[in-house]
């Protein structure tokens, strides 16, 4: 390419970046606080910044031990949400849609979350110790182990889950039993209950393992939540 062609190109490349505006150089700082819904702050929680018009840039940070954080982005217009993944559930949601930001601006979150809590029992209504309850949301999965009294609690977002099922323990006469789906709109304290063992879905075998079943270990760790979500979960603002 000739030198006096690639000079006029780098002269018009330079005047058009002249004329920008200065909008499309600014970076804004957006900071605040993160709250679960009881009022608790929201530690080690992800916050996001999603580019809701051009479906493209995406900017994330954790919050502290006392849930603040703080995001610098380029102006423009985004969705903001939160990302829980605390071991026993991995899950995200957008809290502001499509929110413009040209300055630094101030953000409180609150999140939407529930809690699901109960006890896990066996078919003889007696605890099961450290069994687990699993499901899956339309914001994310569960996977809690219950204690040595068959109580379990754990911290969801709202949403139907399906392929909820409870896995016992080697003392189980049941290894697995599929429940129905479950709607959670509000925090809920339930007990769950392996059935008899002719009416287990898969029961455990003599020797202590698992009589069916597709070979999934259901005690592996769980997936990091979706980035991000694809439907808006209200303001969040406070």
């Amino acid at each position: 390419m000739p030198q006096r062609t690639v000079l006029l190109r780098t002269t018009i490349l330079a005047v058009f970046l002249l004329l920008l505006p200065d909008a499309a150089w600014a970076q804004v700082n957006l900071s605040g606080q993160v709250r679960f819904s009881d009022g608790s702050p929201a530690t080690a929680v992800g916050v996001f910044a999603y580019d809701a018009l051009n479906n493209s840039s995406y900017f994330h940070t954790t919050t502290d031990a006392s849930g603040q954080y703080g995001l610098q982005v380029p102006a423009g217009t985004y969705d903001v949400g939160v990302q829980l993944f605390s071991g026993t559930f991995a899950g995200s949601e957008i809290l502001v849609a499509s929110g413009s930001f040209t300055n630094d601006t101030a953000l409180d979150l609150v999140t939407h979350d529930i809690v699901l809590s109960g006890r896990i029992l066996e078919n003889s209504g007696l605890p099961s110790a450290y069994a687990q309850i699993l499901g899956n949301g339309t914001s994310g999965s569960m996977h809690a182990t219950a204690d040595f009294q068959g109580l379990f609690s754990v911290r969801v977002l709202p949403g139907t889950y399906t392929g909820m099922r409870i896995v016992g323990n080697l003392q189980s006469l049941c290894w697995m039993e599929q429940l129905p789906d479950e709607a959670l709109s509000n925090s809920l304290y339930k007990d769950y209950q392996f059935p008899e063992l002719f009416e287990c879905e898969v029961p455990m075998r003599v020797d202590g393992l698992s009589g069916g079943g597709d070979g999934r270990d259901e005690s592996q760790p769980m997936d990091p939540p979706p980035n991000p979500p694809s439907d808006p979960g209200g303001d969040g603002l406070e």
